[in-house]
């Protein structure tokens, strides 16, 4: 008795040629660059999410009209400023802190100019008077008031987006390089 076996390896060649693709630098850059702009962009929502949002207008007392009643201003101002200003650049390789290789980064930044101070923190003069701070910040009525604090203390967003990150880090990478194994052996 005899049997004749055929065997396809058309499979293996696929699959052997989807080896060759995944093994070409391009393509790692790609996904490479691919998974930092996933780390970026949870970065830049981070830092967004954590940048404060004032009221939007506030009245200040001006002084009392005619038969004694206090008078208003309103003014309006753009409180949204710092948080539309976040941004993040294409990714870039560069030297990395290891011999012989390279690091591909992205750089996320805020171009307020006062960013730096709500983010570390900044000095502020004792005592001096401020027209549009106040207790009535629920009502939008604002008497002003004087400083009291030689120091505001940051609120950390770089930081905090950066933790976030950080504990992400392994997840981002692996769905990441998980999709495009995927697609690169899946067989066409």
């Amino acid at each position: 008795m005899m049997a004749e076996l055929d065997f396809d390896f058309s499979g293996i060649e696929t699959f052997q040629q989807n080896l060759e693709r995944m093994s070409d630098p391009a393509q790692l850059a790609g996904v490479m660059s691919s998974v930092v702009k996933r780390m970026g962009a949870v970065y830049l929502r981070e830092a967004k999410k954590k940048t404060p949002v004032g009221p939007r207008s506030i009245q200040m007392l001006v002084g009392n009209d005619s038969k004694g009643n206090p008078k208003y201003e309103t003014h309006y101002f753009d409180t949204q400023n710092m948080r539309r200003s976040w941004f993040m650049d294409k990714p870039f390789f560069h030297d990395g802190n290891s011999r012989n290789r390279l690091t591909l980064s992205v750089k996320v930044f805020n171009t307020s100019t006062y960013s730096s101070y709500v983010d570390d923190g900044h000095r502020q003069k004792i005592g001096q008077f401020l027209p549009f701070i106040g207790a009535e910040w629920q009502s939008g009525k604002v008497q002003g008031g004087r400083l009291k604090q030689s120091w505001v203390e940051g609120l950390n967003i770089t930081l905090h987006a950066k933790n976030v990150v950080e504990s992400n880090a392994n997840n981002i990478m692996n769905s990441g390089f998980n999709a495009w194994l995927r697609s690169m052996l899946q067989n066409d």
